[in-house]
């Protein structure tokens, strides 16, 4: 009886396990992607320094600077996200609809970078919504849930395996 059980275990175990490999993978790489945003550029852009201080730039004046940059495609404030006011780097962060982020010295008003933010895409797939809205429900639970029992069965097979194998005193 218990060899079929574990017969059963180990078949359930490889099957589950290969049914979470390409949800799993996505999950893995996104995350390491999200957990080095800051030190790959590619994902997230390295912030500069701007000029420390009270920020000077008006909203009026935040929106005219953005609608400079051709990329980020800003007509009104719409197109804006959101904008994020650092006083100790003296920087201004605006970050668009269409994933630029635009990072303006907050006393001076020059650009300091400009580009696509790829950290919010990274997000998006890792999280499930870039797929599908109910992705992160049926695809990404599912995924998660599925996981934790090949985990638990995975340490379950492995102690049975290494406690039958250990040696036994006799006494």
């Amino acid at each position: 009886m218990q060899s079929q059980y574990k017969i059963f275990l180990r078949r359930w175990h490889r099957r589950a396990a290969v049914l979470v490999a390409i949800p799993f993978t996505v999950i893995l790489v996104t995350g390491i992607l999200l957990q080095l945003r800051n030190r790959v550029a590619w994902v997230s852009p390295p912030p500069p320094t701007g000029s420390p201080g009270n920020p000077r730039l008006s909203p009026n004046e935040l929106i005219a600077i953005a609608q400079g940059i051709a990329g980020a495609q800003v007509k009104d404030w719409r197109d804006i996200d959101r904008i994020e006011i650092r006083p100790k780097q003296g920087i201004t962060t605006i970050r668009t609809h269409n994933h630029w982020e635009l990072q303006i010295d907050s006393q001076k008003g020059e650009v300091l970078s400009a580009g696509i933010r790829q950290a919010g895409l990274v997000l998006a797939i890792h999280e499930g919504n870039w797929f599908h809205p109910l992705a992160p429900l049926w695809i990404f639970l599912p995924t998660g849930i599925i996981l934790i029992w090949v985990v638990f069965s995975g340490l379950w097979i492995f102690g049975s395996t290494w406690s039958r194998a250990k040696p036994r005193k006799t006494a």
